[in-house]
C-alpha cells in the first residue's frame, strides 16, 4: 500500500486539530490574568491597536475569547470558514508585535529576545492556517505511486491542479548556515544576584530605563517603600512579582512597600533581558 495516500487522507485533518488545540489552549490560559506567560506581549500589543478603548481586563478577553473560537472551530471542524476568517484577522494582530515593538523585540544586530522569538514562531502557524484554508474552500490532497517515488496532487474542486514531485534539490549551505544561526540564538537574562546589591536607608527609587531596571540589585530594610519610575520614552514595560504587578505602562510610577524580610525577584514580561531583585533585610 502506498503510504502516501494514508499520509494525503489523514495529515491536512491531523494538522487542522493540532492548530486548533494549539489556539484553545493558549485562548483558555488567558482567561486567567497572569497565568499566560505572554500577557504583558499581548496587552501592550492590544492596547496600540484598539487606541485604548478598552482596559487591561477587557483587552486580555477579547485575547481570550477569539483565541479559544478559533481553537474551537478548528477542533470540531464546525463553521470552518468563519473559523478561519477570524483566524487570518488574528494572525494579523498576533504578528504585529515585530513592527511595533522592533526595538524592544531585537537587541544588537538583529538578534531576537525571547519575546519576538515567541512571535517569529507562529509564521508556522499562519502557514498551516493557509493549508486548512486551502482544503477547506476545496482543495485535495491524494497520493499516487509513480517510478520517481510519492508524489501529491494539490487540485481545486474542478479537478484542475499542479502535480507537485518530491525536490531533488539540496539546501545550499549558505541557507542551512542561516536556519542554524537563527536556532541558536537565545537572550539570556543576567542574574540580578550577580550584581552587587544597592543599599538604600528609606524609601528609594527603580529607574525603568534603556530595557533595564537600575539598581538591578537593590537591598534595603524591611518597611521600606520601593517606587519604580518610568523613564524609557515610549517604551511599554510592567514590574511582575509573585507577590505584587504593576500595569504596562510607558510613563508614571508604581509602588511598593516591602514589609517582610526576604528577596523579591521581579521582572519586565515584555522584555526577558529585564530581571531584577529587591533584598529586604
Amino acid at each position: 500500500m502506498d503510504p502516501s495516500a494514508s499520509f494525503a487522507r489523514y495529515s491536512v485533518p491531523l494538522l487542522r486539530v493540532s492548530l486548533g488545540a494549539v489556539f484553545l489552549a493558549f485562548g483558555a490560559l488567558k482567561f486567567v490574568p497572569g497565568l499566560s506567560p505572554a500577557e504583558g506581549l499581548v496587552q501592550a500589543t492590544m492596547r496600540l491597536l484598539t487606541f485604548g478603548f478598552l482596559s487591561d481586563g477587557g483587552r486580555l478577553l477579547l485575547a481570550a475569547v477569539v483565541e479559544t473560537l478559533i481553537g474551537l472551530s478548528l477542533v470540531t471542524g464546525r463553521c470552518l470558514r468563519a473559523g478561519l476568517a477570524l483566524l487570518a484577522v488574528a494572525m494579523v494582530g498576533i504578528m504585529s508585535p515585530v513592527a511595533l515593538f522592533a526595538r524592544e523585540l531585537f537587541t544588537g544586530p538583529g538578534a531576537p529576545t525571547l519575546e519576538a522569538q515567541y512571535v517569529l514562531k507562529d509564521v508556522v502557524l499562519a502557514a498551516a492556517g493557509l493549508v486548512v484554508a486551502a482544503t477547506t474552500l476545496g482543495a485535495w490532497l491524494t497520493g499516487t505511486d509513480g517510478r520517481q517515488g510519492p508524489r501529491a496532487i494539490v487540485a481545486n474542486s474542478t479537478g484542475s491542479g499542479q502535480r507537485l514531485g518530491r525536490s531533488t534539490t539540496p539546501a545550499t549551505p549558505r541557507a542551512a548556515a542561516a536556519l542554524l544561526a537563527v536556532a541558536l540564538v537565545a537572550c539570556s537574562a543576567p542574574d540580578p544576584a550577580a550584581a552587587p546589591p544597592v543599599t538604600a536607608a528609606g524609601d528609594t527609587t527603580v529607574v525603568l530605563e534603556d530595557n533595564a531596571f537600575t539598581p538591578v540589585n537593590l537591598a534595603v530594610p524591611a518597611g521600606t517603600t520601593v517606587t519604580w519610575d518610568w523613564q524609557d520614552g515610549d517604551t511599554d514595560h510592567n514590574v511582575v512579582a509573585d507577590d505584587f504587578s504593576s500595569d504596562v505602562q510607558s510613563s508614571g510610577t508604581f509602588a511598593q512597600t516591602f514589609t517582610n524580610a526576604g528577596t523579591y525577584e521581579y521582572r519586565c514580561t515584555l522584555h526577558s533581558q529585564m530581571t531584577a531583585q529587591v533584598q529586604v533585610q
